[in-house]
Parts: structure tokens; C-alpha cells; sequence
């Protein structure tokens, strides 16, 4: 089997977080459902951490794990044909069988933006 990693964005608004929840949407349930229609099985995606409901992403690192023969560099075009304008998945890499995105992260950044004012 091979480990995928991927780098994808989010505008997470009409979601409640990444983590695949019992009855509402999510990130990682939008995500693992494209991802079954391209890989031909049912998959479970790893994300490097959870977001909240409303909570947005850029460079969000996730990987699963695949049999499929897609080749690796077509899975985004593959995979973005399957979600919505609002999840953008940019790059997909073949990583070592260990990798796993929450264990393998090395660092994150946080970004607090807050609009602060009367007038919208």
C-alpha cells in the first residue's frame, strides 16, 4: 500500500471541524468521501490536527493509505473533481509507510484574524 501524503486548504465556514462527526459535515468525512470515489475503496484520512467548526486552513497536511494506481501526481487533479469549491486539495507526494500527519508534524502556525469594528 502506498502512504499518501497531501496539502490541501480549506474555508472551513460550512463545516463543524475537521473530525468526522456523527450528524453534521465535516473536513475529513467531505475529503474521505472524494477520496473513495477516486481511489475505488474507503479510506480513512489522518489530518495534522483538528480545526473547529468555522476554522479555515492553508498548507492543512493530511495523508491516507491507498492501493489505487492512480499515479501520485494526478490525485489532486482527481481528487478536486470530487469536492467542493470550498476544500482545494494542491499537492499530493508519496511519503515513507511511518509518516503519519499528526506524529510526523514538526511545526504549526496559528493565525488569529479578528474584525474588530461597527462597520462590516
Amino acid at each position: 500500500m502506498k502512504n499518501i501524503a497531501l496539502r490541501l486548504s480549506y474555508d472551513g465556514s460550512a463545516y463543524h471541524g475537521w473530525q468526522v462527526q456523527k450528524n453534521d459535515v465535516s473536513i475529513a468525512e467531505t475529503l474521505e468521501d472524494a477520496l473513495a470515489k477516486v481511489c475505488g475503496h474507503s479510506l480513512r484520512v489522518t489530518g495534522c490536527g483538528r480545526t473547529d467548526a468555522g476554522v479555515h486552513a492553508l498548507n492543512y497536511c493530511a495523508n491516507f493509505k491507498t492501493d489505487s494506481r492512480i499515479p501520485t501526481e494526478r490525485i489532486p487533479l482527481a481528487i478536486n473533481t470530487h469536492l467542493p469549491m470550498d476544500i482545494s486539495v494542491q499537492r499530493a507526494v508519496e511519503v515513507p509507510e511511518d509518516f503519519n500527519s499528526i506524529l510526523s508534524c514538526k511545526r504549526k502556525e496559528y493565525v488569529y484574524k479578528i474584525h474588530n469594528s461597527r462597520i462590516r
